[in-house]
């Protein structure tokens, strides 16, 4: 009888597309899980470019251009002499 059952599950186009869509649903699922780590991956990367865009250009304003933030001292030091040997 269950395999006479199982058969007729077997035999069963609906039956045979529920799974087929069922196998379907659990791959796209992964491939969702996959793409959220990487888009978190690429937000987290996009947030440091950033920051390091913001970082450069101010290195840039203040060497290049000598600018220095609103009530900030500045001190510059010559370089130090190299030693002869």
């Amino acid at each position: 009888m269950v395999a006479g059952g199982l058969l007729f599950l077997a035999a069963n186009r609906d039956f045979r597309t529920l799974v087929h869509n069922y196998m379907d649903l659990r791959a796209l699922a992964r491939e969702e899980a996959r793409l959220e780590r990487e888009y978190q991956e690429l937000q987290r990367e996009k947030a440091r470019l950033l920051n390091e865009k913001d970082d450069y250009l101010e290195e840039i304003a203040r060497l290049d251009l000598n600018l220095a933030k609103p009530d900030e001292l500045e001190f510059r030091f010559p370089p130090p002499k190299k030693e002869k040997k």
